[in-house]
């Protein structure tokens, strides 16, 4: 499974797995912890899903993630339908 590369903001490295199911992107920063943002849902709390931590995710990345994926929703969407190949 190969990454498809979205966005980086604030540092913060975005991406869609390329057989991936769910309309979600990965992010990840430096190392310290790695995120799921379904940016389908409109509730902030639900559209984080943490994979793994080692230090917690700041408010301010948590905010600049679901801004982003808010703001850009149907882009996102246009290209995950585009280049993911969907496993449900």
């Amino acid at each position: 499974m190969g990454t498809i590369r979205v966005f980086v903001i604030a540092g913060v490295r975005c991406w869609f797995w390329s057989n991936d199911h769910g309309r979600h992107f990965h992010a990840q920063y430096d190392g310290h912890w790695q995120v799921k943002v379904d940016f389908m849902e409109d509730d902030e709390d639900a559209m984080i899903e943490v994979k793994w931590v080692r230090k917690k995710i700041s408010r301010q990345h948590r905010k600049a993630l679901c801004q982003y994926a808010r703001q850009f929703r149907q882009q996102l969407l246009e290209q995950w339908r585009r280049e993911v190949r969907h496993n449900g």
